[in-house]
């Protein structure tokens, strides 16, 4: 199915809104447009922090939140887990000796795994394609045909797998916590309780289901 692409945008505004924070977070939901305006930032600051260096490493890494993302490592973990009796799953988790950074992911499956849709942290995955995608192009790493093709997969993955807002934003809240940690997921809920609730929400300018 091809989605025009003055919808594209509506959809690039929403889940771009629902990744910002920080103290501007509000304006940038109502201005998405303005949300990559400082590309000396995306270049110096973004970009590296996401391990891009150049156009190719950006597509490498868009492609990879398309197709398998954190998603992969968060259901390899959460197979594991469902294998084992409720006893058995709590000593594995309890006895568990990695890294922190891992024992910390393990506790987020362990927790959640259950209660997400069958794509579990994938939601994570599709919108920072979008994000990337955005970003990408506002520096000319990708070209405007290139972001919204990437666009468009991320929104028509979204749409297959998740029933509403409500569902996505819960299980992208998860893959923060897996991904980042829990410290980060506070100033998303603050945000995205005012994405859900006002009239002017860049949410309520899609039909989810349609």
């Amino acid at each position: 199915m091809i989605i025009p692409q003055r919808t594209l945008q509506y959809w690039e505004h929403a889940l771009i809104s629902i990744g910002t924070t920080g103290n501007h977070a509000y304006f940038f939901q109502q201005n998405p447009d303005l949300a990559f305006r400082n590309e000396k930032e995306i270049k110096e600051e973004m970009m590296p922090a996401w391990d891009i260096t150049d156009s190719e490493s950006l597509k490498h890494h868009i492609q990879w939140l398309l197709t398998e993302g954190h998603r992969k490592e968060f259901e390899l973990t959460a197979a594991r887990l469902a294998c084992l009796p409720q006893e058995a799953r709590n000593d594995y988790v309890r006895n568990f000796s990695e890294s922190e950074q891992e024992l910390a992911r393990l506790y987020v499956v362990h927790k959640y795994f259950r209660r997400l849709p069958p794509t579990t942290i994938a939601a994570h995955d599709f919108l920072y394609a979008t994000y990337y995608s955005s970003a990408g192009c506002r520096i000319r790493y990708l070209t405007e045909s290139e972001k919204w093709g990437f666009i468009s997969l991320a929104v028509s993955a979204i749409k297959k797998h998740y029933r509403g807002w409500d569902e996505l934003i819960s299980a992208f809240h998860v893959g923060v916590m897996y991904v980042a940690g829990q410290q980060i997921v506070e100033p998303h809920l603050k945000v995205q309780g005012k994405l859900l609730t006002s009239r002017k929400s860049p949410l309520y300018k899609i039909n989810f289901w349609s």
